[in-house]
């Protein structure tokens, strides 16, 4: 395990590392440090932000307060948890592949590829897209907690599992699905052990059943609480698409294959 987290750590450092030091703010950037700059302490920044955002993603608001809190206007500093919370993706990613194929050098492999996909390069570059990177980690740890908890059965796992989870909805809606490639590569994993394909999908459907009232919840605070305890209409919304879920699901078979 050690092994593996170095060896993204050095394969993070070398793709992206190299120009973090070069990098400063951009767009979006300069709006959230405005907002952030008006208040003095971690909790008035946050408060702060969601007077000039919105309260539907109110671990994002979290996030921005901590970055802020932690770099000021100080670009490099953005730059180096950016890196850490790419790396702590890369690792829990290998993790979860581990988890589900047993084979150590290939999880490995495949989280190398996560870290340097082309599509990463945004969440290096902008302080305002911390959320999907924050979200992304929280789910990711989610789903590492809800295997274990699969073949352990102890509460405390599950907890962990659904606090994760949660915290991530409400970071950033795009991660909401993603639990489907747990499930999908468990299906997967036990279809090519030789179990009954129906009956593996439906196994997993039941393991995966403790998310339905996190999801529930999420969807009832932005689009239910939010307007009534802030009267303000939920902008950003948690939204349902029938392509993105099934993207996810085919993702998770990819994780065995």
């Amino acid at each position: 395990m050690r092994r593996a987290l170095l060896v993204l750590a050095a394969v993070e450092l070398v793709s992206f590392g190299l120009f973090a030091g070069g990098a400063g703010f951009y767009h979006d950037d300069w709006t959230l440090l405005e907002y952030a700059s008006r208040a003095r302490g971690f909790w008035g920044v946050v408060m702060e932000l969601g007077r000039n955002l919105t309260w539907s993603r109110p671990v994002e608001m979290l996030g921005f307060a901590f970055f802020y809190g932690a770099g000021g206007f100080n670009p490099l500093a953005y730059q180096g948890l950016l890196l850490g919370l790419e790396i702590l993706q890369g690792w829990l990613f290998f993790l979860l592949l581990d988890g589900l194929i047993g084979r150590r050098d290939a999880a490995l492999m495949a989280a190398v590829f996560f870290l340097i996909y082309p599509n990463h390069a945004v969440t290096h570059v902008w302080f305002s897209s911390s959320p999907q990177s924050i979200a992304l980690v929280a789910v990711l740890g989610s789903m590492v907690a809800h295997q274990r908890w699969i073949e352990t059965r102890r509460a405390g796992w599950l907890l962990l599992s659904m606090s994760s989870y949660l915290a991530g909805a409400l970071c950033y809606e795009s991660v909401l699905f993603l639990p489907l490639m747990l499930g999908g590569g468990r299906a997967a994993r036990k279809w090519f052990d030789g179990a009954n394909l129906s009956r593996s999908i439906a196994s997993c459907g039941r393991e995966l059943a403790p998310y339905a009232p996190a999801l529930l919840a999420a969807v009832l605070w932005q689009r239910w609480a939010v307007p009534r305890l802030f009267d303000t209409p939920p902008v950003k919304q948690a939204g349902f698409s029938a392509a993105h879920a099934v993207g996810v699901f085919k993702a998770g078979f990819a994780c065995v294959t």
